[in-house]
């Protein structure tokens, strides 16, 4: 008899309505309102899920799962899946996420204000769909252009940022102080 084929597809489907009933219940609105980002197979090396919390003792073990990120309003919620669970990421001890976390606000900002002058919208009709920590490989922030001035930058901390107006998607790159609008 052949071993029955796992699907994918309806592993995935699985994984995100399992991590919009878990954010559903922690921020006490309906899951109809979440609109996933992304949801993308992954593996992590324990069963934190890559989420490990202060004081917690977790077993060093290859998981299968699914890294998962779902907006709710402006807000994104990087949520994690596997061994029949969810997790809601959140690491509020690190201040190093918390830096980025302020530094994507302010960031994402500049973005929405630099996209509503060039579109001559206000602000409030630019819509956030995600933003998403990137290290870009030099200082032209991962677009097409001349040779940055300082050669010797790498691994520049900064942000993708997606944004939409009037059914139009907008795609910038930042690092912690500058946006760069980098395709249509």
């Amino acid at each position: 008899m052949a071993a029955q084929q796992a699907r994918p597809e309806a592993d995935r489907e699985d994984a995100v309505r399992m991590a919009q009933e878990t954010l559903a219940l922690r921020l006490g609105v309906k899951a109809e309102r979440m609109m996933v980002q992304d949801a993308a197979p992954t593996q992590w090396p324990d069963s934190s899920l890559g989420c490990p919390q202060k004081d917690m003792i977790y077993t060093p073990k290859v998981v299968p799962g699914f890294a998962i990120r779902l907006r709710v309003d402006d807000q994104i919620f990087d949520v994690r899946v596997g061994e029949g669970r969810a997790v809601v990421c959140e690491r509020p001890d690190d201040p190093a996420r918390a830096g980025l976390t302020a530094a994507a606000a302010r960031i994402y900002k500049l973005a929405r204000r630099d996209l509503a002058a060039r579109l001559n919208l206000d602000e409030k009709q630019i819509k956030v769909h995600f933003v998403w920590p990137t290290k870009w490989p030099d200082a032209r922030l991962g677009c097409p252009g001349p040779e940055p001035g300082d050669k010797e930058a790498r691994d520049i901390q900064g942000f993708t940022i997606e944004l939409s107006a009037d059914g139009k998607t907008y795609t910038y790159h930042a690092d912690l102080s500058q946006v760069v609008q980098c395709g249509p």
